[in-house]
């Protein structure tokens, strides 16, 4: 599987470009990335909303498909909405597990989150492809004083 090569800038992900073109990479840590902090922050999308109501959430999402392919960005909201404290290292790491959880169907995934420094949440998350030597990784180094990824290295 091919996908875009994504970079954090502190303003989103921005397409990695070498010669005027997107740079491709076959690491789906590019993909984990899209999962947790590609959707709406605001607001998850709902199968049905009441007619003639806003909807909130993410303009990607189509109702019509099955839920696993929505992205709805579980941890960047809980980043966002919570206290780094050793009570809430699980409540992250379910919201990264609950983000990428369709990445299952392409092999293992395992998630590891730790404290790095007051205010500071580092995420690893490993792929293994049963057809890949090679696993995929991506790391992450969240900073809530400043509410952002400060530093993302895919593997």
């Amino acid at each position: 599987m091919l996908n875009n090569t994504l970079f954090e800038d502190g303003n989103g992900g921005q397409l990695v470009l070498r010669n005027n073109e997107i740079l491709q990479t076959r690491s789906l840590a590019t993909l984990a990335y899209i999962l947790m902090f590609g959707g709406n922050v605001n607001a998850s999308t709902q199968k049905e909303n009441a007619p003639g109501e806003l909807k909130y959430d993410w303009w990607g999402n189509d109702p019509n498909l099955p839920s696993e392919t929505w992205i709805n960005s579980k941890t960047e909201k809980t980043l966002r909405g919570i206290e780094l404290t050793s009570s809430t290292r699980f409540t992250i790491q379910q919201a990264v597990q609950d983000d990428i959880a369709s990445l299952s169907q392409y092999g293992e995934t395992s998630v590891d989150v730790s404290f790095v420094s007051l205010n500071r949440v580092k995420i690893v998350i490993t792929i293994s492809e049963p057809s890949i030597v090679n696993d995929s990784r991506l790391t992450l180094v969240w900073d809530a004083t400043r509410n952002e990824i400060i530093e993302k290295n895919i593997l």
